[in-house]
């Protein structure tokens, strides 16, 4: 709350006096070190020299001939610099700081009207505002719009709910006088978390904590973080309640030295223990949020969603908002007799239609700790082992709620226990076809078959067998989700229909259409019988009637596998034609002027490199891998997947596919410069620099146009090499980075170790 107080100081201080001096700073103390508002500079010995002298002057510690004066505000226990545009006199500095005290006055109403009056947190109102402001500042992000690896974590935000566990037994049992308290060193401690966690980052992150109501608690991180950083800072908000008893017997030391609490009888130590339960949401450009509902509500839905599972969970733990979806999931019963599965997972965390889960007997998931007791002790030795009992795919979704089969028709017999725990299977930009699903479906769309690619497939795999040519045309609603919330599910379901229609009006009696899933038709027939023009004029002809909904036509022809690039060895496989198609329909793809989407390699390419920009890292990954497992190896795509897999932490796997792009196209520096930045990671050193030392050193000083972080990387393997005696190590290669040094000082914070490393090497 210092510090919040402090800001609201510097907007009224900004306002009152912004005209009359050059600039202003706010210091403060936080564990008795001078620290600067917003700011994460190193304060100098003369700074903290006049920050003591301030202390002890009614007006302003002034240093003779100096423009700065240095205000002390002991209410606030701060101090204000100000810097003049000349030396100012003893009348300036008198009116200035009358000025400020005005500004203090201004600064408290305002705080008081925006925060809590309990805790003095940010209020429900200014928390959602300020979360309004954090999230314009994504409304355009910038995309990683490089083929090479980044030196530090993207900008993010993040929202950390936080409940109070059992509040209502310490308001029972202890009165609400004393709940209050409770409640006040809660906000107390979460502030210097968020303090601590500020100071302690070397990458900057601001964070706002609120205060909305009741024993429920906000936090706003906003900067430069990864999802590992976001996790381990949750914990430290929610260990820094649980460890220690709240109040602990100096704080309510400070509690009684601010008011009489003599009326309230302080529980033993041993019963004030207060544990939290906490749920976080991270906003990317990978979160899809509902226009309707507005960013800043669906991020504190999405909070929300995961405070509850933490509470269900059993209470006190952390849960992230997109892990709810990968494993938090259960099996709430089994049909016998149909076979069905219902799970605790619907659309409120983002289930969808034909979307796929892994199923594991409960507590045989990988995470299950194996204890050991000597009849003293206990002691972890190991984890029981991941075993994956079948997979289930999901038909019906409603908000908390969804209905699954067995994926595999011939695992239908298998039983699954309640409380089976599910995994979900990225989908990537398409869903997989399921031949049988047609079963599951609604009975007003199982005319039109739906669901049933079976015969599709199999009419495909007949035209590769036999050395003919086989087309697809993948018809995909990409707005159905707004349509149906607009208009309704019958809505979408009378497009869906007017569209199985148009088709069966227009294409070849031979071609098979049919609906894949509840926002894609796909038609598949004889290349003999596509023709390109008749296609366009189809597609000219429905445009109109399904602008709303979003219609995106994808293809996939003979003269598209005709068209690889002739530097890459692999045609496109036409067995995989559907499966093309529906790529090139997909929300991802590149956009023509007619609507109609070829497959191409480039177009692979195109798709990955847009969810790379989005940071969409999970669905981009299952997509690699599917494009991998369709024959498609070209250096760039491989790049692509390598940096898919490093943004993830998976540095091994993503050296695979650099090393796989620099086989391909041995002239590309960018590939080896990112094998070299994964090689650095996990300590290998000779490999990367024997391939860099062969550069050519013009195409070395390029990357510091091209890769600057590339360029940086092999300075730091060099000087690693020389500390390690290596064979690999050249003193003319460091020579060129200790000339260049100056255009390496970006790194001289973000990546302090290696910079200081390479420094010491020169």
């Amino acid at each position: 709350m210092k510090l919040e107080k402090l800001r609201f100081l510097s907007v009224e201080i900004k306002k009152e006096i912004g005209n009359d001096i050059v600039a202003f700073l706010i210091y403060y103390k936080f564990n008795k070190i001078w620290n600067i508002l917003d700011d994460v500079r190193q304060i100098s010995p003369a700074e903290i020299l006049s920050l003591e002298k301030a202390q002890s002057e009614s007006i302003a510690y002034h240093a003779t001939s100096d423009r700065a004066s240095w205000f002390s505000l002991p209410e606030l226990d701060c101090v204000v610099m100000a810097l003049f545009s000349s030396s100012p006199r003893i009348a300036t500095r008198k009116a200035i700081k009358e000025r400020i005290s005005i500004s203090i006055e201004h600064a408290a109403n305002a705080f008081k009207v925006t925060h809590n009056s309990l805790t003095l947190l940010l209020g429900k109102e200014a928390f959602e505002l300020q979360l309004s402001k954090s999230i314009e500042q994504f409304s355009n992000p910038l995309g990683l719009h490089t083929e090479g690896q980044e030196s530090s974590p993207p900008t993010n935000l993040a929202v950390i709910a936080m409940d109070i566990d059992y509040f209502k037994q310490v308001n029972d049992t202890y009165g609400h006088l004393y709940g209050d308290q409770v409640l006040k060193t809660f906000g107390v401690r979460l502030e210097r978390t968020a303090q601590s966690i500020e100071q302690n980052t070397e990458s900057r992150v601001k964070i706002y904590v609120g205060h909305p109501s009741g024993e429920e608690f906000l936090v706003l991180i906003v900067g430069s973080f990864s999802r590992d950083d976001i996790a381990e800072w949750a914990n430290q908000f929610r260990t820094r309640i649980a460890d220690e008893p709240l109040p602990s017997d100096s704080e309510w030391g400070k509690l009684t030295s601010y008011e009489n609490l003599s009326m309230i009888t302080l529980p033993p130590l041993a019963e004030r223990s207060i544990t939290a339960s906490v749920g976080v949401s991270i906003h990317t450009a990978s979160v899809k949020f509902s226009a309707e509902d507005g960013y800043s509500k669906s991020l504190l839905d999405r909070a929300d969603t995961a405070l509850y599972r933490a509470k269900s969970a059993g209470r006190n733990q952390v849960i992230l908002f997109d892990d709810i979806l990968g494993s938090c999931g259960r099996v709430l019963e089994q049909d016998r007799h149909t076979r069905i599965i219902a799970v605790d997972i619907g659309s409120s965390i983002g289930v969808t239609l034909g979307q796929e889960f892994r199923v594991y007997p409960a507590g045989l998931n990988g995470k299950r700790k194996f204890f050991m007791s000597d009849g003293r002790s206990k002691r972890t030795i190991g984890f029981y082992p991941k075993v994956e009992l079948t997979r289930i795919t999901i038909f019906n979704v409603q908000p908390e709620l969804s209905f699954a089969f067995i994926s595999d028709i011939n695992e239908q017999s298998i039983d699954i226990d309640v409380g089976a725990e599910l995994e979900a299977i990225p989908a990537g930009s398409i869903g997989r076809i399921v031949p049988y699903v047609s079963k599951f479906l609604a009975a007003d769309l199982e005319s039109y078959n739906a669901g049933d690619a079976g015969e599709l497939k199999d009419f495909i795999h007949r035209e590769v067998a036999n050395n003919k040519h086989p087309f697809s045309i993948t018809m995909f609603f990409s707005r159905d989700g707004i349509y149906q919330k607009k208009y309704g599910s019958a809505a979408v379901n009378i497009a869906r229909k007017k569209l199985y229609r148009e088709a069966l009006n227009f294409f070849h009696s031979e071609s098979y259409i049919r609906i894949l899933d509840k926002s894609t038709l796909c038609v598949a027939g004889a290349n003999s019988t596509y023709k390109e023009e008749n296609i366009l004029q189809f597609v000219e002809k429905i445009s109109s009637e399904f602008l709303e909904i979003g219609l995106t036509i994808g293809v996939f022809c003979n003269a598209d596998a005709e068209k690889s690039p002739k530097n890459y060895n692999e045609k496109l496989d036409e067995m995989y034609s559907v499966e093309f198609s529906q790529f090139a329909a997909s929300e991802y793809r590149e956009v023509s002027k007619n609507n109609v989407c070829h497959f191409s390699y480039a177009m692979a390419e195109h798709i990955l490199s847009k969810q790379r920009d989005l940071k969409l890292f999970a669905e981009a990954q299952a997509d690699y891998e599917k494009f991998r497992g369709f024959g498609l190896e070209g250096p760039r795509l491989c790049n692509l997947g390598g940096l898919i897999y490093s943004a993830q932490g998976k540095d091994e796997l993503a050296a695979e596919q650099f090393e796989i792009s620099m086989k391909r196209d041995s002239s590309n520096i960018i590939y080896k410069t990112n094998f070299a930045t994964c090689c650095v990671k996990f300590g290998e050193i000779d490999k990367p620099l024997n391939l860099l030392n062969s550069v050519d050193e013009n195409k070395i000083l390029e990357l510091k146009k091209i890769h600057l972080y590339g360029f940086f990387v092999y300075g730091v393997l060099l000087a690693k090499a020389k500390f390690n005696k290596s064979i690999e190590f050249r003193l003319d290669r460091l020579e060129i980075f200790k000339n260049n040094i100056d255009a390496l000082l970006e790194f001289q914070k973000s990546n302090k170790a290696y910079y200081d490393l390479l420094v010491s090497s020169f």
